[in-house]
């Protein structure tokens, strides 16, 4: 999940971002840890990472497109090939992006 909070107004206001699809319970899944994170209740969702942390920025087109195949092609045949598609699973994860 791609999520991020950004906090205004000393911590009063909070906005989510980087939804991508994922449907209603996603969204009911950060408005949860919204709610929490305003609220400071004791609830174990708002200390995860991906809600703690920006995600890293995306790039502009055309490197968006051009990453996004190399990636679905490195995520398609990693188990059957192996080889330089490991690295870059290894190094988009260390982008940001949560892919495994």
């Amino acid at each position: 999940m791609a999520l991020h909070f950004q906090s205004y107004y000393g911590g009063k206001g909070l906005y989510p971002g980087g939804y991508s699809g994922f449907g209603v319970s996603a969204s009911r899944f950060g408005a949860r840890i919204g709610l929490a994170r305003l609220d400071d209740a004791d609830d174990p969702d708002p200390a995860l990472e991906f809600a703690r942390t920006m995600p890293a920025p995306i790039p502009p087109e055309p490197l968006r497109t051009i990453g996004a195949r190399v990636t679905m092609h490195a995520l398609d045949t990693i188990d059957a090939k192996g080889g330089w598609r490991r690295s870059w699973i290894d190094f988009i994860g260390r982008l940001g992006f949560p892919l495994n």
